[in-house]
């Protein structure tokens, strides 16, 4: 009996552990594409074309629920810009650093981009 009961802890234990492992390869990336437009003096409409500018940046998540939509309308305090962020997650064990985001932003470490062009606040 105490075998039996023991080789049920050491199996439920096993499973426990092939679920963490299970868990970290369906972890995946949040591929970020934000439109950043600069409008015109305390957000008002442009004279003319408002500068529009586009960048993509990465963060590694364990799930899609955990990526973190960086959109914000105008604000003085953003330097009279709108953010547009859209976002696609992509699960099966990826990780920014082998998809081609390889600069970890000084801004927030958390984020990765193709280059020092542009890394979110």
């Amino acid at each position: 009996m105490l075998r039996v009961l023991a080789a049920a802890i050491i199996a439920i234990a096993l499973t426990g552990c092939t679920n963490e492992d299970e868990e970290a390869k369906k972890a995946g990336i949040c591929i970020h594409g934000t439109t950043v437009t600069t409008k015109g003096a305390n957000c008002s409409a442009c004279a003319g074309t408002c500068a529009t500018q586009y960048y993509t940046y990465c963060t590694d998540e364990k799930k899609a629920d955990d990526c973190k939509n960086l959109s914000a309308a105008c604000s003085t305090a953003a330097g009279d810009k709108e953010y547009d962020d859209v976002i696609t997650f992509y699960d099966g064990g990826k990780k920014c650093n082998t998809s081609g985001y390889t600069v970890a932003c000084s801004s927030n470490p958390k984020y990765f981009a193709a280059d020092a062009a542009y890394c979110p606040p």
